[in-house]
C-alpha cells in the first residue's frame, strides 16, 4: 500500500537536546496545505519543531529524529506522503544528514540500537540498510504491500503490516516471514511494547473519516501477543463504526497506557488510553490545530483510573469461563446500562442489547463455538468496560 507514508521539514525552533525530548510526544500535524512536526509537553504547549515536515520517528533513545522533507504538497494529504528527502537529525546540535532522496513512498522505518542499522520500507521492499543508508545489507521482504517495520530491540525481530492481509513478523535476514494469527486486512502500524511481549496496532474497516488519509482512518486500537493470543481491544468503537482516530498509537514508558489522536466526548486532540482493555481514556492538553498523525516519543502513564475502578463498582461477569450463558451484573448509582455488546475474537459485533434497564443481563453463548469473546458494557453513569469471556466445551 504505497499511500501510507512519510514527509517534510525545515527547523523553526531553537535547538533542543535529547533531554528536552524525554517525556514528550512528537507528531505531524496538518497545517493548511502542508504538514509540520510538533512536540507536546503534556501541559498544552505544542511547540513547532519542523515546518513542512511529517512522519517523525524518534530513535536510538532520543538521539536522532527521522523524518521526510521536500515531499509533494498541493493541499492533498496523499501528496504530502510522496517523494522528498529522508533525513536523520541529530537532536543534540540539530545537524541534518540526508539518508536518501526518494521518488516513491516510504512506509515506515526503524533503527536497531545494537548496530545502528535501519529497517526501511521503500518502493516494494523492506530493506536492512547501514546507518547512513549507503549500503543495502539485505532485503527483509519483497512483498509490495509489506510495510511499517518496527524492530524488537531485544532480538531484532521485525513486525510490520500488510494492509491487505495481516500483521506479520520477519527476521532481519529476510527469513521466517510469519503472519500473526487473529490479525486481518486493515490492521496497521504495529509497535512492540516496552517489554517486547505485546504488539500494539490500529484497526480500520474501510469506513473512512473525511479528510483523513486512508491508512490512518483508525476505528479501534488493539494489542496482541506475538503468537496471536490475548487479542485485547483497547478502544470503544463498534467494528462497523466510522473512523474516530487519525494516527498510529504509541506506548507509555511503562506499557500501562497508549497515546493516540482522535475524538473523545466531542473534543479532538491527543489522547491517553488505558492498555488493560478497560477502555478508560482522557485528553492530553493540546494546542488547537489540524489533524494529528504519526505520533512518536512517549510519556509516563497519566491516567488515574483503570480497570480497578470498575471492580470497585462491582461490575461482574460470571461464570467465566462458561459453557453456555454468562450473567452481566452491576451495582450502579443508576440502574441499567446503555448497551451490552458481544464481540468475537476479531472484534466483530455478534450480539447486542440496547437500553437494558435492569442491573442484570443474561448473554447466551450456546450457539457460538468455543473460544474467546468480549463483552462491552456501557453503564449509564460511568465509562464503558470490556471484559474477556472464554467459552469452553
Amino acid at each position: 500500500m504505497r499511500s501510507l507514508v512519510l514527509a517534510t521539514a525545515a527547523f523553526t525552533c531553537s535547538m533542543m537536546s535529547a533531554q528536552d525530548y524525554q517525556d514528550h510526544l512528537i507528531y505531524s500535524r496538518m497545517e493548511g496545505d502542508h504538514a509540520s512536526i510538533r512536540i507536546n509537553d503534556g501541559l498544552g504547549m505544542d511547540a513547532m519543531l519542523l515546518d513542512t515536515a511529517t512522519i517523525p520517528q524518534l530513535v536510538m533513545n532520543g538521539r536522532y529524529l527521522l523524518y521526510i522533507k521536500g515531499s509533494l504538497a498541493n493541499g492533498w494529504f496523499g501528496n504530502l506522503l510522496n517523494s522528498g528527502q529522508w533525513v536523520r537529525r541529530t537532536v543534540n546540535g540539530g545537524s541534518e544528514f540526508v539518508l536518501f532522496n526518494n521518488n516513491d513512498f516510504l512506509v515506515g522505518y526503524d533503527l536497531f540500537e545494537s548496530d545502528s542499522t535501519s529497517a526501511v520500507s521503500y518502493g516494494c521492499n523492506i530493506y536492512n540498510n547501514s546507518f547512513d543508508n549507503a549500503t543495502v545489507l539485505g532485503t527483509m521482504s519483497g512483498i509490495c504491500d509489506d510495510d511499517a517495520p518496527r524492530i524488537r530491540q531485544s532480538d531484532g525481530l521485525v513486525v510490520g503490516h500488510n494492509v491487505f492481509a495481516s500483521l506479520f513478523t520477519v527476521a532481519r535476514d529476510g527469513t521466517g516471514r510469519t503472519p500473526i494469527p487473529n490479525t486481518t486486512a486493515f490492521d496497521t502500524w504495529p509497535v512492540w511494547s516496552p517489554d517486547g511481549e505485546w504488539i500494539l496496532f490500529s484497526r480500520s474497516n474501510g469506513l473512512y473519516a473525511a479528510g483523513v488519509e486512508y491508512g490512518l482512518n483508525v476505528v479501534n486500537y488493539y494489542k496482541i501477543k506475538l503468537n496471536g493470543d490475548s487479542l485485547t481491544q483497547l478502544t470503544w468503537n463498534a467494528p462497523t463504526d466510522s473512523a474516530t482516530f487519525t494516527s498510529n498509537a504509541v506506548w507509555s514508558e511503562d506499557g500501562r497506557s497508549i497515546f493516540a489522536a482522535g475524538t473523545l466526548n466531542g473534543q479532538y486532540g491527543l489522547l491517553e488510553i488505558a492498555a488493560d482493555g478497560s477502555t478508560f481514556a482522557d485528553h492530553i492538553p493540546t494546542a488547537a490545530g489540524g489533524l494529528i498523525h504519526y505520533i512518536t516519543g512517549t510519556m509516563p502513564t497519566r491516567l488515574a483510573i483503570g480497570i480497578e475502578k470498575f471492580e470497585a463498582q462491582q461490575v461482574t461477569v460470571f461464570p467465566n469461563p462458561t459453557r453456555d450463558r454468562v450473567i452481566v451484573q452491576w451495582n450502579s448509582t443508576r440502574p441499567g446500562v446503555a448497551d451490552v455488546q458481544l464481540l468475537d475474537a476479531l472484534g466483530r459485533l455478534t450480539w447486542q442489547r440496547s437500553r437494558a434497564l435492569l442491573n442484570r443481563v443474561e448473554v447466551d453463548l450456546g450457539e457460538y463455538p468455543p473460544g474467546s469473546y468480549f463483552l462491552r458494557i456501557v453503564p449509564l453513569d460511568s465509562p464503558a468496560r470490556v471484559v474477556r469471556v472464554s467459552k469452553i466445551q
